[in-house]
């Protein structure tokens, strides 16, 4: 969608509720704005920040079946053959969708590869990544033509929540959460599909306080069309007050992170522009 189609919508749904898409509170506050009428909010209950005017369910699963488009040549532009062959002879080794860092921590917290969904797999980049390293993966894209192109991959790329098989070892998500126009019923969803000790793994860009300070270009850059959600460290440790969770960014070192003990509640180093929190959410209270 053209940045001129999106100033229109926003203009259009201006005069919509300003309220919490989370918690539904309409106690927020501005913390920063684009193009006049497109505002950054702060939930003053639970702490999330959103974009006003908000996108509705059925707007966002249109969206993304074809219209939604990043300029990395990898996210949403499908490879040609040759290009994916090279991708896939090294397993996108030093590409920017290389996650062998994060599939590390991933095999970590599981003691060796388990049952694993890759939730908004897009056209399988990171599935076919899990599935070399051995895990046993499920996945799911709301684009029907990118999941179809994961045939090419040799994977099976879901379409309906409902045919995902629940007592799944990770929840796993990457770059995903921030464009959700319902987060809660994410985390319901992966905690009806999680075994009772299983994790909820998300990466996303940083909205932290932290990183804010660190980096108020980027931040102001961060939120926006394509991501109306802007997660924290602060809004996940409320959203996840009663159960052990990890939060860190990409400024938190491997090693402080397996140095967890997968029981307390702990928040590591916040200032890099990428958010990861890993949590036990099976009994956690929505």
């Amino acid at each position: 969608m053209s940045k001129v189609n999106y100033l229109v919508r926003s203009i259009l749904n201006f005069p919509s509720p300003k309220k919490c898409p989370y918690c539904n509170s309409q106690k927020v506050k501005s913390v920063d704005r684009k193009y006049v009428v497109t505002t950054l909010n702060e939930c003053v209950n639970c702490e999330l920040l959103f974009r006003h005017p908000t996108d509705s369910v059925s707007f966002n699963a249109k969206f993304y079946q074809k219209a939604y488009k990043q300029s990395d040549s990898i996210t949403t532009d499908l490879p040609s053959k040759e290009q994916l062959e090279s991708w896939k002879s090294n397993n996108f080794k030093d590409s920017i969708k290389d996650y062998s860092d994060k599939i590390d921590i991933l095999t970590w917290l599981t003691n060796g590869p388990s049952k694993i969904l890759d939730y908004g797999a897009n056209w399988g980049y990171t599935s076919f990544q899990l599935k070399t390293a051995g895990f046993n993966v499920q996945s799911y894209e709301i684009s029907q033509p990118r999941a179809e192109f994961g045939k090419e991959l040799g994977l099976q790329i879901l379409t309906d929540e409902k045919n995902i098989t629940p007592g799944i070892d990770l929840f796993f998500s990457a770059h995903v959460i921030e464009h959700l126009p319902d987060i809660k019923q994410m985390f319901l969803l992966a905690q009806k599909l999680l075994t009772a000790d299983g994790y909820f793994v998300a990466y996303c860009p940083n909205g932290s306080n932290a990183f804010k300070q660190a980096n108020p270009f980027v931040f102001h850059k961060f939120w926006g069309q394509v991501h109306p959600n802007f997660l924290s460290g602060e809004f996940y440790s409320k959203a996840f007050k009663d159960v052990p969770y990890l939060i860190g960014s990409n400024a938190s070192p491997a090693e402080a992170i397996k140095n967890w003990d997968k029981k307390s509640q702990t928040v590591l180093d916040l200032t890099g522009d990428e958010l990861f929190v890993i949590a036990k959410i099976k009994n956690q209270r929505f």
